[in-house]
């Protein structure tokens, strides 16, 4: 009767302990189904490799498990061993110096920043940096990169260049200054990172107010200079007497103030004091 009783005592402690087995390991299922992502997604936004998952996610279960408290995933760091934690910490700090390379080779090429987090993201997923940690050549930044982000890096590249070359015959076509080069530029890689075309023929219309009435102003005066130049051929061609320059220039600009598309020489012709001093009517006026 004893050894019956002793039995059925060690079989229902038996059966107790499995039933406590399979509850924990049900429970770490759970916690590893529902947590197992969002480590994953810290990890992936951290930059940190995917070799750290198991050891993490054994701390998790962990904490879960025996202190029956729920992780905080963006506090995760806290509750790692002192020794992950450390390597964690150098390592997002020769991360983030890495990153400030990216940034300023970025910002160097003229490339927009959304591209660093890319980049960054390919680079952390090479072998080479699995094994040897944060080790980035920006110069031969390219060439470690996957086919279709380099392939858009550098069209891009290209596109910024041609467009580069093309705002500067415009502004040399329409004798413009370089120093509006750069402002017009700062516009133009605004509409480049969304991944837009600049038609630089029509370069005014996407221009920032302030900067486009500038340019027109510019274009407007340079206009008008070269129409007082006209002007002055003229009155050499016809002879008005020099005395008379100053006047006749002075009522041509203020006309062109007005409309700077006036035709000059149609404007002399036909301005009944300015004709009083063309030779022939001079001439006319001499014989009556």
């Amino acid at each position: 009767m004893y050894m019956q009783v002793e039995s059925e005592s060690r079989e229902k402690v038996r059966w107790q302990t499995d039933l406590k087995n399979a509850m924990v390991a049900e429970r770490k299922i759970r916690i590893e189904r529902s947590k197992g992502p969002e480590v994953e997604k810290w990890l992936a936004k951290n930059y940190l490799p995917k070799r750290f998952l198991t050891e993490i996610m054994e701390k998790v279960v962990e904490v879960d498990l025996e202190q029956n408290r729920d992780v905080d995933v963006e506090k995760i760091q806290s509750i790692l061993p002192v020794q992950l934690q450390s390597y964690i910490i150098v390592y997002k700090e020769k991360l983030e110096k890495q990153g400030d390379k990216i940034e300023l080779w970025l910002s160097e090429k003229r490339l927009p920043l959304r591209l660093k987090s890319e980049i960054i993201e390919a680079v952390v997923q090479r072998p080479e940096f699995e094994q040897n940690g944060v080790v980035v050549d920006v110069n031969n930044v390219l060439s470690i990169l996957p086919s279709q982000l380099r392939s858009y890096i550098e069209s891009y590249i290209q596109n910024l260049r041609q467009k580069d070359e093309e705002i500067g015959m415009w502004l040399s076509e329409n004798e413009l200054s370089e120093n509006f080069k750069s402002e017009i530029m700062e516009t133009v890689l605004v509409i480049l990172e969304e991944d837009k075309e600049v038609d630089v023929k029509n370069i005014l219309t996407i221009l920032p107010m302030p900067l486009e009435e500038r340019i027109r102003e510019n274009m407007r005066l340079l206009k008008i200079d070269r129409k007082m130049k006209g002007a002055d051929l003229w009155l050499i061609k016809n002879g008005i007497p020099s005395s008379k320059n100053s006047d006749i220039k002075e009522a041509v600009r203020l006309e062109l103030n007005k409309d700077a598309d006036i035709d000059v020489e149609n404007f002399l012709s036909t301005v009944e004091w300015i004709q009083e001093f063309l030779p022939f009517n001079r001439l006319k006026k001499v014989n009556i």
